[in-house]
């Protein structure tokens, strides 16, 4: 007995004290949970493990909100109720798509989240609005509008196109614009007097298309500080007087310039009242075009006066006209081994698939770079060009009872354990 209680006592498990064992660092943690972002089931999971995990996955599930008249009473609850959630907000959307004439006396979303914008929302930065009818709730600027620096506005319509403007100037400190399919229920027969100028923007980004042409004469006229890096314009009619006195406002500092494809060029007249210019665009670094036209492509590159121009890209698509346009690829071919891009460093090609009707259309992404290769043949020569496919679907091993993210994120917290365990 005496020699079998001492080696029973040698034999017993060693208890650890649970605050002396080793864990994870909680960098590691919140990597692992940012593979979950967008993952609202998992995320709600996660928020019910510890103070630390719930902290920081209601940053990820409030990073986003999407505000609509169904969801906006239970969304200022939880604002009201939940005071540590509202800061958490980065990006809001709203959306007002009902028929207003349907409920007349109902306030709109946005005069309804104005007195929380800035005590709830503070850290809010991107706003994005899709209104039907701004014009019959009228434009109420409110202080947290100050702190928004990325603002979109797509499918909406003002009352007039003063109104529209001044919604605009509500904010001061915008870094990234987006305007699209925008316009105002009375049309302007004569050219307004602009009383408000255009706020100091200094726009990393701007996106504009197919709004008023006073709006594009509101952000051309002087006085008015404006400055862009990065302009995109999605559409444009017949008439493009407005967009090159834009160009000519904010070309000497302009670095990237997208123009749309043939199909977005909306004609709306039977004769072109302005062609489309650059020569303006004298600071550019890029050039990009949506599409390929062939003679319209060919003619602004012609016009092209920017000798720290270094990238040229297209998007093709590959249809059968554009395989048989064999005389424009020449032309394009000899304009870009002018002299006048002597500083070209490459020419991206990003190319589409289309339906293929004829027998010569290109069926594989090999078969298509080789026939612009063919085509381009000065530009292979110098070694220029680069090809890019964007609809390229990988490999997906399926895993039964599985989402399509799992695989990958076992793999990369295995490596991050192995990793920790190897410091340790």
């Amino acid at each position: 007995m005496s020699t079998f209680l001492p080696s029973f006592r040698r034999r017993r498990p060693k208890i650890v004290n649970p605050r002396q064992a080793a864990r994870i660092p909680l960098e590691i943690e919140f990597l692992i949970i940012d593979y979950f972002e967008g993952d609202t089931i998992q995320l709600h999971a996660f928020c019910l493990v510890s103070r630390d995990w719930a902290s920081y996955a209601q940053g990820l599930l409030f990073r986003t909100v999407c505000v609509r008249h169904r969801n906006l009473k239970s969304f200022l609850a939880i604002l009201q109720t939940s005071n540590n959630l509202g800061p958490y907000i980065i990006t809001l959307i709203v959306v007002e798509r009902t028929p207003w004439l349907w409920d007349e006396n109902r306030p709109s979303i946005l005069d309804t989240l104005g007195p929380v914008l800035a005590d709830k929302m503070r850290n809010l930065r991107t706003l994005k609005l899709s209104y039907r009818d701004l014009g019959r709730y009228g434009v109420k600027p409110v202080p947290g509008w100050a702190s928004i620096s990325q603002l979109q506005v797509h499918t909406s319509r003002f009352a007039t196109a003063k109104e529209m403007i001044s919604f605009f100037v509500a904010f001061p400190c915008l870094e990234s614009l987006d305007v699209f399919q925008c316009t105002t229920c009375y049309y302007l027969m004569q050219p307004m007097r602009y009383a408000t100028p255009v706020p100091a923007w200094h726009l990393n980004y701007l996106a504009i298309g197919e709004c008023p042409q006073s709006m594009l004469a509101w952000l051309a006229a002087d006085p008015g500080d404006l400055t862009v890096d990065y302009l995109r314009i999605v559409s444009f009619g017949s008439d493009a007087s407005s967009f090159n006195a834009l160009l000519k406002k904010i070309g000497r500092r302009l670095r990237h310039l997208e123009l749309p494809a043939p199909h977005r060029r909306t004609l709306r007249a039977a004769v072109t009242d302005s062609p489309f210019s650059i020569r303006d665009c004298t600071a550019l670094t890029r050039l990009s075009f949506s599409g390929f036209d062939g003679l319209g492509v060919v003619s602004l590159l012609s016009q092209a006066r920017a000798p720290n121009l270094t990238i040229v890209s297209f998007v093709i698509h590959f249809t059968t006209d554009l395989l048989d346009d064999i005389r424009r690829w020449g032309q394009v071919d000899d304009v870009l081994t002018m002299d006048a891009f002597a500083n070209l460093e490459k020419v991206l090609l990003n190319m589409r698939g289309a339906s293929f009707t004829c027998g010569t259309a290109v069926m594989s992404f090999d078969e298509a770079t080789s026939f612009m290769k063919s085509r381009l043949a000065l530009l292979e020569a110098k070694g220029l060009l680069q090809f890019t496919a964007t609809h390229v679907v990988p490999q997906v091993t399926v895993v039964e009872h599985q989402s399509s993210h799992k695989p990958s994120t076992r793999t990369r917290i295995s490596c991050k354990l192995a990793e920790w365990v190897r410091r340790h």
